[in-house]
């Protein structure tokens, strides 16, 4: 895969997390405008129900009954004899005995005379109800029925009383008076709101505002009105007559996103799942990649390196045969030997890569010794001092510094990197030891600065600084690798840190 198909991978990766989120967000937004539509709606819902709840119980006192005791057969301590006649006759004498008693006037005030009912028969009055009766107050005592012997006449106060008495429905003699308020009782109506919200599971701030024929007659909470912007109105069919109730309430987005929480939170584990698995899929097409540059890069740096020692026996052996017909020893010699060295260093390259493969499995194992590590340095830097002549090398050792390594890994493993700072570095390498709870050993160079982005990778097997197809200084790309391992083997650690003016090595033993 090309650089330019690769690119586009990681665009179409990227467009399908942002899509995806995309998606979710307006699933999520469309969700909250359903809750939100469904807070509204319940909080409509608890007002109504408060309405009803809070009308009933006006009921219990705002409905008066008034009826003839002699329609019971009871003992009130009364004749019990009734009048003998007609119907209206019998009508006109209890209207004329309601209109003597004082049990209207006490418990309703403002209340007008009642006059002409007198033209009415009892055939066409089952019940006369008088409603809307604009009144300041109805005196509330717990008697709930009430007689007026010298008038006999009873009170039943409260809507309840009317359905204990069975036999009331069958009474032609009776007035029912239905008391209308102009006005609420919004510390009554306030403990019956809150309930109902409770028990819906809503705490808000709201406020409610009474009408009467579009007027204002009162207000509760009206301080925090203009700061609700929710706003809703009764549907009730208990509220009288050109009168309504509105309520502004709080948006309570916590309460509305609480209500979709596990929409919320399978869209987030939707959106994240999708999301970690396509930049998987991106990082291992990614790593497919650099694997695929880094066989390529092998395959070249083998080919070049075996290609050398083979071609050079190969020049060797041609020589011998073609240009040595005088069976000259001295020359033979000298083309066997140098043949013998090419094989040994082309099986040093395939021993190399054997070694690798071990690297991976647990078949490597340590033989460890105490081993005078200043000594080995030395040794090390005696020999590429030959080596690479051009090259200063200096040593800031500690003496009698031993440690416990297999000798044979350990010191491929000082070789590699000595090596590696005489063929990248500069012209000056610098070995420093130092002991305390810890050995600290590190190789510094200053040569040309190792990118930060490929300051890790170099450990990784077959890899390579890229130079493109430029084979100026031999290798696989394991020699880091295998130094890194054998380390950790060890116990220890590697890191590497490089700047413009020299690159350090730094290997940790304990």
């Amino acid at each position: 895969m090309n650089a330019r198909k690769f690119k586009w991978v990681g665009v179409t990766v990227v467009l399908l997390i942002g899509l995806t989120t995309v998606v979710q967000g307006i699933y999520l937004y469309s969700d909250y405008l359903d809750n939100k539509k469904a807070y509204k709606l319940e909080v409509q819902q608890a007002l109504d129900r408060s309405v009803e709840v809070y009308y009933a119980e006006l009921a219990k006192t705002d409905v008066l009954t008034f009826t003839d005791t002699r329609d019971f057969d009871i003992e009130f301590g009364v004749s019990d004899s009734l009048e003998q006649g007609n119907d209206s006759i019998i009508i006109k004498s209890f209207f004329q005995r309601f209109s003597n008693s004082k049990l209207a006037g006490e418990h309703i005030k403002k209340l007008d005379s009642l006059t002409g009912f007198n033209k009415y028969s009892a055939k066409q009055i089952d019940s006369l109800n008088i409603s809307y009766i604009s009144v300041e107050t109805i005196e509330s005592d717990t008697n709930h029925i009430m007689l007026d012997e010298q008038n006999e006449i009873m009170m039943l106060k409260g809507d309840h009383k009317l359905d204990s008495i069975s036999q009331l429905k069958n009474l032609a003699n009776k007035i029912i008076i239905s008391i209308t308020r102009d006005t609420l009782d919004f510390e009554k109506l306030n403990q019956i709101l809150q309930k109902e919200l409770e028990r819906d599971g809503y705490s808000i701030v709201y406020s409610l505002s009474h009408f009467v024929k579009d007027s204002v007659r009162g207000q509760f909470n009206a301080e925090s009105q203009k700061l609700l912007p929710f706003k809703t109105t009764s549907n009730s069919i208990y509220l009288p007559k050109r009168q309504s109730l509105s309520m502004n309430f709080e948006n309570a987005s916590l309460i509305i996103l609480r209500k979709g929480l596990w929409n919320i939170l399978l869209s987030i584990f939707f959106t994240l799942l999708v999301s970690a698995v396509l930049i998987f899929l991106y990082r291992i097409i990614k790593s497919q990649k650099a694997l695929s540059e880094i066989k390529n890069d092998l395959i070249s740096n083998i080919t070049h390196e075996f290609k050398t020692p083979i071609a050079t026996v190969s020049t060797a052996i041609e020589g011998i045969k073609n240009f040595n017909d005088a069976n000259d020893a001295e020359k033979t010699s000298k083309y066997l030997q140098i043949s013998d060295q090419q094989l040994i260093k082309l099986n040093q390259m395939v021993e190399k890569l054997l070694e690798t493969a071990t690297m991976d499995s647990e078949q490597l194992e340590l033989h460890k010794e105490a081993v005078n590590l200043p000594l080995l340095l030395k040794q090390l830097i005696e020999k590429y001092e030959t080596i690479h002549p051009e090259k200063v090398f200096s040593l800031d050792l500690e003496d009698k510094t031993a440690v416990y390594v297999d000798e044979f890994h350990f010191e491929n493993v000082l070789s590699n990197l000595i090596d590696n700072a005489a063929k990248y570095g500069g012209k000056h390498i610098e070995v420093g030891l130092k002991k305390a709870q810890k050995i600290n050993l590190t190789i510094t160079d200053d040569g040309g600065n190792i990118p930060k982005g490929q300051q890790q990778r170099i450990f990784e097997k077959f890899y390579r600084i890229p130079k493109g197809n430029v084979h100026d200084v031999k290798g696989f790309g394991i020699g880091l690798y295998y130094t890194k391992t054998i380390i950790e083997k060890h116990g220890g650690t590697i890191e590497v840190e490089s700047n413009l003016k020299k690159t350090i090595f730094k290997i940790t033993l304990p």
